[in-house]
């Protein structure tokens, strides 16, 4: 029999009822035949805990557990594990977890949201932390705040425990309020207040009212989700009842103060919400019902934004306006909560697991990043890069282009200030990297395109003497006097030039262009493959300028060992004249925050590489490659291909047949491709 000891998110307070769904849920994904579930808190005699033995949870004082009675330890961390309330919660169960796994027994804190700043102790805490304790995080902002506060750990993205609260039919007469409103062709709606904004209690109660008031056809059904002493939620809807107009007191069910699986049976009877709890939220939204939430901690946004709602989210001052949109678009609302619904109570279930799981490809690509991308090494901005760093030549060439580049887009601006890059110490760092380039790999068209930048600097301001500099540099490192009359960073052009050289009819080619899987047996001259690829390179915006793109062409016998280690290309692969692998070196990238440059300047360039090959005649059929980390290793076997690049896709090409075939590929109507904004 497993021993799991639980420590709820306020053990000495009680009465919350976005706890006691995190509680409840907890107690239903960690029992079993073979489990013992025992929650620890101040007062195991408080009424309030009673609900959690009804669950099958015994219950303990906290201050007298000990870890070695218990095989595990789950902390239910909420948003008190960030320290927002009290940093004793924090240590508290940072404490136990260390506990546990020092004595090498699973060790969680779980469902944490994190606000923008933490307390120093609370980072300290963490990072004194055994690896072996496991953290996942509630929503992709508190993930992210997380791993900018404690970059040590290594946490599991989820979601709210509470999404996986099963609910219980309201009260008959809550229920027969609602259907009766509902019979007259009224819309439903529930409202939370309460007095966390503080001295803004009445204002807020205003604005609601206000609000309540300008809804047409409506009843509302006030909704306290805490049962806590003092001025909570009882109280605010009550000061809410005493403010409103006679006329609209007849329209409002003020609800005592439900349990958990109850509210969100009401729920689900419901329009719409309007809250200033989150677990109120998640009540709503884990029903397909939409929520406006008036935050006041900063911990709503992540909540939202695994809907695409996060608009939701608003102010005091903005609830109104957003509550009127709201009803106006309850449909659409209504169909994206939903069709997300299922996927949210996985993520939930996730805080539950034994072992956080790590996934082999993250883990293979990462690796490959660190290893040769410039951001283990990169110079803090705006120093150059300092003697004896492990630099590529191609690191190197990432960071003389994405420089020079920069001297390009300030001198093509419509008015570049008169000392742009000064301030920043580009152009000097622009000019030591190149002699420290010149001096290792001497002369080169990166090296060309660094001069021609800094020449154009030159004329555009002539007071730096760069060209002095410059000419200094080179006689020193590459022993030339100059590198001749290349000093242009920009072109000039015409509206009317620009247009005349783009007005194509695009849509008709685009809309032509299919994805092919019938060829005919004619040969494609490589001349034509040199073509479209020189297209391409041309047309294709990359980061920074840096060209990372690289393309291998396969034919003849070479093809088939690596089209049998692709998964797209049965019935169809043999016919192919050429094969095109395109891929992309991660040595061309600078930070960290550039982890996801590669897929996408890849994704450009080899979509540039498809209409290319469509204007020149050739078919082609674009191959995935979503493959594990040893079929990858086996490609880069057999077609040679350095581990600093990452593979971005295959494409195959040959000559159309007479008459052929292409899928249908329907898609998606416009409206759910594009939102315009304001």
């Amino acid at each position: 029999m497993e021993s799991i000891l639980v420590v709820p998110p306020s053990p000495k307070s009680p009465g919350s009822r976005g706890d006691a769904a995190v509680c409840i849920c907890s107690m239903a994904a960690l029992s079993g035949p073979d489990r013992r579930v025992t929650f620890g808190v101040a007062d195991p005699t408080h009424p309030e805990w009673r609900y959690l033995g009804k669950e099958g949870a015994a219950l303990v004082a906290i201050a007298a557990l000990h870890p070695d009675a218990y095989d595990r330890v789950v902390c239910l961390g909420t948003d008190v594990y960030d320290g927002s309330y009290s940093l004793a919660s924090n240590a508290l169960m940072s404490t136990l977890a260390q506990a546990f796994a020092a004595r090498g027994k699973p060790a969680a804190v779980v469902g944490i949201s994190m606000r923008p700043k933490i307390h120093d102790a609370v980072r300290q805490n963490i990072a004194r932390l055994h690896r072996r304790v496991r953290f996942t995080v509630r929503d992709p902002i508190s993930f992210a705040r997380f791993i900018e506060h404690c970059p040590g750990a290594a946490p599991l993205l989820t979601a709210d425990p509470a999404f996986l609260l099963e609910a219980q039919p309201a009260p008959a007469e809550v229920e027969a309020w609602i259907r009766e409103r509902k019979a007259r062709g009224r819309r439903c709606f529930g409202v939370n207040v309460n007095r966390h904004f503080g001295a803004d209690a009445d204002r807020l109660a205003a604005r609601v009212l206000s609000l309540m008031q300008a809804t047409t056809n409506a009843c509302f059904v006030l909704i306290p989700h805490d049962a806590r002493a003092g001025p909570g939620d009882v109280a605010a809807c009550h000061r809410l009842m005493a403010l409103a107009p006679a006329g609209l007191k007849a329209d409002v069910l003020a609800l005592p103060v439900l349990e958990a699986r109850q509210i969100k049976g009401v729920c689900r009877q419901l329009d719409a919400v309007l809250t200033c709890r989150m677990h109120l939220a998640i009540a709503a939204l884990s029903q397909g019902v939409p929520a406006l939430a008036i935050d006041y901690n900063f911990k709503m946004k992540g909540l939202y934004s695994y809907f695409g709602l996060q608009e939701l989210v608003v102010g005091m001052e903005g609830a109104p306006r957003s509550w009127a949109a709201l009803i106006d678009a309850l449909d659409a609302v209504r169909a994206s909560i939903r069709s997300r619904s299922e996927r949210l109570r996985w993520l939930a279930g996730r805080n539950f697991e034994r072992e956080t799981p790590r996934d082999k490809c993250s883990l293979y690509d990462q690796a490959r990043y660190d290893a040769w991308s410039v951001a283990p090494h990169k110079p803090k901005w705006p120093n150059p890069v300092a003697p004896g760093q492990p630099l590529s030549e191609d690191n190197w060439r990432a960071l003389l282009a994405i420089d020079s580049h920069r001297v390009e887009k300030g001198l093509a601006l419509k008015a570049p200030r008169k000392d742009f890059g000064q301030g920043t110490n580009l152009l000097a760092r622009l000019l030591a990297n190149l002699e420290a380039y010149l001096s290792r790999h001497g002369l080169d068209a990166t090296a060309g395109a660094a001069i021609a930048s800094l020449r154009a600097y030159d004329d555009f301001s002539p007071a730096l003497h760069l060209a002095a500099q410059l000419d200094g540099l080179l006689r020193r490192r590459a022993g030339i006097a100059s590198t001749g009359d290349d000093r242009e960073a920009t072109l000039s052009m015409s509206r009317q030039e620009m247009l005349r050289r783009s007005m194509r009819d695009l849509e008709e080619f685009f809309a032509s262009r299919s994805s092919v899987r019938n060829f005919s047996p004619e040969p494609v001259a490589q001349q034509l493959i040199e073509r479209a690829v020189a297209m391409a390179h041309h047309g294709a915006p990359s980061v920074c300028n840096r060209q990372p793109y690289r393309v291998r062409v396969f034919a003849g016998e070479r093809k088939g060992p690596l089209l049998e280690l692709q998964n797209g290309n049965r019935g169809f692969g043999e016919q192919l004249d050429k094969l095109l692998v395109v891929s992309v070196d991660t040595q061309y990238f600078e930070k960290f925050e550039e982890r996801n440059q590669p897929w996408i300047a890849g994704g450009l360039f080899s979509m540039s590489l498809l209409y290319a090959l469509h204007s020149l005649g050739v078919a082609a059929c674009p191959l995935n490659w979503d493959v594990p980390p040893l079929t990858d290793s086996l490609l880069r076997e057999r077609a040679a291909i350095a581990d600093s690049e990452v593979v971005i896709m295959m494409i195959g090409a040959g000559h159309y047949p007479e008459q052929f075939r292409v899928a249908r590929s329907r898609r998606l109507p416009l409206e759910q491709i594009v939102t315009f904004v304001g």
